[in-house]
């Protein structure tokens, strides 16, 4: 078995020291996030066996056809209760169908207010990696506060998706994940209750193995309490849901309702000192160039960097590219890319030679951390700059994926024009930048592997958090 594995490029170098950034005058107060234990509704597993047959990844991941297809499985599936709809048409019968699983006894809450131990062990890449996280009902910002951090700008479209579930459902059904720069001492804390105790479920499946523990005792609650007390909580994955949690509960209270359970969301916080968080790329792959040639893009972009070619041994080579990609990932310095010409016909690598080569281009108001993201020279320089794409035309023409392979295929069969594939973006850059008050381009960061969808759901017509 291979060792657990030091977190490679890209992955946590450890937390930045401190709650405050110098520099940056957004970050002259954090406030301190409020997590509370509450009542999770969680399956009742005699009624379904094995829980790894029901848990499946939140809806952003896969398809509908996808969904359904895994959902098939088990006919209590999670991803029953939140399958991907782009218009929201089966909302209401995902919203009936939880109802419904609550009052036949298939889905319980818990008899008294528990913080929710997550331990996931997987594998990625040959290594294997264990993850320790704490699921709680996270306080959600009143304006004015900065006690929960994004990192990441979000989408209308996405948002509007997320707040119609949550309006038809009145319930999280996934949950966001975010990081608390402890320091160590909430993985430390958690390490020992999982050392010393045995789970309450245990589902192994491809995705790994999955442990839950149900801290319902009060010193336990306590000592996760202690151990996320004086700290923010940066948002790794699931802005939108956060976004849409945010902006339901206005909503009540505009119609004079307390919010009551929708003060607060479903969060899953890991310490962002635990070598389990991985943060892998997210590559972009782009339909359309407009009017410009592929000959007359690369002569732009020798103006801003140093191309070569990469040797590939057949055109669209999916292997190779895949080895360049992760080559890519171990270089430090300045920005680079790879990108993959139309029909997979040559790879090459893209190097910022030095900054006056983005002069005028970067965004002059973000702080210096913000600028030299990968992730911001390529929105800035290629896409805005080169090509002409920004907003709305952007979000037509370009595609995310941090999977190289379907990259490689899209492009190869014509049926995108180009594919860049980027660096995964350092966690410090991520906490840094969301201490700052600032947000990434959207997709700047894939946090690997996303919160399964089915270990405990947190129901806004229930009882509130205490």
């Amino acid at each position: 078995m291979s060792r657990m594995s030091d977190v490679p490029p890209g992955g946590s170098t450890g937390p930045v020291s401190g709650c405050r950034l110098l520099n940056h005058p957004e970050a002259n107060r954090l406030d301190a996030a409020d997590a509370r234990p509450f009542r999770g509704l969680r399956y009742h597993l005699p009624q379904i066996g094995d829980l790894a047959a029901v848990l499946g990844p939140p809806d952003d991941v896969l398809s509908r056809p996808a969904a359904l297809a895994l959902a098939a499985a088990h006919p209590r599936h999670s991803l029953y209760l939140e399958v991907p709809d782009p218009d929201g048409a089966h909302f209401t019968e995902a919203a009936a169908r939880l109802r419904r699983w609550q009052a036949e006894g298939v889905l319980r809450f818990d008899p008294a207010p528990a913080f929710y131990l997550y331990e996931h062990r997987y594998r990625f890449n040959g290594e294997h990696y264990r993850r320790l996280g704490v699921f709680a009902a996270l306080r959600l910002d009143e304006p004015g506060r900065r006690s929960v951090l994004p990192h990441e700008s979000i989408t209308p479209t996405v948002l509007a998706q997320r707040l119609s579930l949550l309006r038809t459902a009145r319930a999280n059904l996934s949950a966001v994940y975010g990081l608390a720069p402890a320091s160590g001492r909430l993985a430390g804390l958690l390490r020992e209750i999982a050392a010393a105790e045995p789970a309450a479920v245990t589902a192994g499946a491809e995705s790994g193995t999955h442990r839950l523990w149900v801290l319902a005792e009060p010193p336990a609650i306590e000592a996760v309490r202690q151990a996320l007390a004086g700290f923010p909580v940066v948002i790794a994955d699931g802005h939108h849901r956060y976004a849409a949690a945010r902006r339901y509960r206005q909503e009540l209270r505009q119609a004079g309702r307390e919010p009551g359970p929708a003060d607060f969301a479903l969060a899953h916080i890991v310490d962002a000192d635990d070598p389990g968080i991985l943060v892998r790329p997210i590559h972009r792959v782009v339909r359309a160039f407009g009017e410009v040639s592929w000959p007359e893009f690369l002569v732009h972009l020798q103006r801003h960097f140093a191309v070569e070619s990469v040797a590939l041994p057949a055109p669209g080579d999916a292997a190779a590219v895949e080895m360049a990609v992760r080559a890519l990932a171990g270089e430090r310095g300045l920005p680079v890319f790879l990108a993959l010409a139309p029909g997979g016909q040559e790879l090459l690598r893209l190097r910022l030679p030095d900054w006056s080569a983005a002069d005028g281009l970067l965004p002059p108001q973000r702080s210096e951390t913000y600028r030299r993201l990968d992730t911001t020279v390529f929105e800035s320089v290629v896409l805005q700059h080169l090509l002409g794409l920004d907003g709305a035309l952007r979000e037509t023409v370009v595609e995310f994926t941090p999977e190289v392979g379907e990259a490689v295929r899209l492009v190869s069969r014509f049926k995108a024009r180009a594919a860049f594939f980027l660096r995964p973006t350092p966690l410090r850059d991520v906490l840094a930048v969301a201490r700052a008050g600032e947000v990434m381009p959207p997709k700047s960061t894939y946090f690997y592997p996303k919160i399964p969808l089915g270990l405990v759901f947190y129901d806004l017509a229930g009882p509130a958090p205490e």
